[in-house]
């Protein structure tokens, strides 16, 4: 990843503002997957409501650090916005928001989000590590009671 990142800050047109953004981003999602938790904090903030890789991954570090409630919210943002994407991140925020309501307690709400998440991939390869990790998850608790169940450890929460 840091290669990766010190590669592209050489590439032309890395020092637009939108570069510079980018790979202040990706250095703070680095430093935070490395076990670095204040990265967290110098992680871009959304530009406005459309920016749906900030907010995304601002909710998926959330998550991660058990701010349950902040990390829904965020997600919810993406799934609410009515404008047409092509964004793979809005199809999968389904899947956080289910991640994070359960987090919360609130097990019927997630199965919800997991079930809009499943709709959504109902065509896609069924052997896709998400889609296999989330039907794991999914099974865990889909006939639960509890009021809070676990799901994937935080270092298996980020999109593959």
């Amino acid at each position: 990843g840091r290669k990766l990142l010190d590669q592209g800050a050489r590439m032309p047109g890395a020092a637009n503002d939108d570069a510079q953004r980018g790979f202040k981003f990706a250095d703070a999602l680095i430093r935070w997957r490395q076990g670095d938790k204040s990265a967290a904090d110098a992680l871009v903030v959304p530009t406005d409501a459309s920016d749906t890789g900030a907010t995304f991954m601002l909710g998926v570090v959330q998550l991660a650090n058990g701010r349950a409630e902040d990390a829904a919210a965020r997600f919810k943002q993406i799934l609410d916005r009515k404008q047409v994407t092509i964004s793979s991140l809005k199809p999968i925020a389904a899947l956080y928001y289910g991640r994070a309501l359960i987090r919360m307690g609130k097990v019927a709400e997630g199965r919800q989000a997991y079930e809009q998440f499943f709709a959504g991939w109902k065509k896609a390869d069924a052997n896709l590590p998400l889609l296999e990790d989330a039907k794991k998850e999914y099974d865990r608790f889909k006939t639960a009671n509890q009021t809070t169940m676990p799901v994937a450890k935080p270092s298996d929460q980020s999109p593959r």
